[in-house]
């Protein structure tokens, strides 16, 4: 195993974090400004590092057929999900590992990650043209989307927690 994997988790949450926490004071629009400032740059920068680091960890939670717990949409294996939805409504918490409801919303996580990447990147790669504002536009709607995300995975981080509590 490579020597950064087990701190790719760890990473793209320390990116993720910064380009939020940042991301007011970024100044661009549909081209990177003759005066753009160390921010601005800055953005740039740690986007496109956060990119890579999250393409890289998307890969590692998908390896030796792991993403079937992650997308089981994908191989119509829903059924631990809807056990653990139903299980919400009766007042049990779900189950940390495996298939079901936590894997799928760190899956939804991981694509939208991989969604504020490639729309960050096809805004700086269209940067200067009309295309730029579509590309901006759609970076701002995933990055909502993965502040979205964050929230959620914060509340099954804790959920593992009370079950990790739960079990000892």
């Amino acid at each position: 195993m490579n020597r950064i994997e087990p701190w790719l988790h760890r990473l793209v949450i320390v990116g993720v974090i910064w380009l939020f926490a940042t991301a007011g004071w970024v100044r661009m629009a549909n081209r990177i400004p003759p005066s753009a400032s160390a921010w601005d740059w800055a953005h740039i920068v740690v986007g496109a590092l956060t990119t890579v680091l999250g393409i890289w960890f998307l890969r590692h939670c998908c390896r030796h057929g792991q993403w079937r717990q992650y997308f089981p949409y994908l191989v119509g294996d829903l059924k631990p999900t809807l056990n653990d939805l139903t299980g919400l409504f009766k007042g049990r918490l779900p189950r940390a590992g495996g298939s079901g409801l936590l894997p799928l919303i760190e899956g939804v996580g991981l694509l939208l990650l991989l969604a504020v990447g490639v729309t960050g990147i096809g805004w700086l790669v269209t940067e200067g043209s009309s295309d730029a504002l579509f590309w901006r536009k759609q970076h701002l709607m995933f990055a909502s989307g993965l502040f979205g995300f964050l929230v959620v995975h914060a509340i099954a981080a804790l959920i593992s927690v009370v079950d990790l509590i739960r079990d000892a």
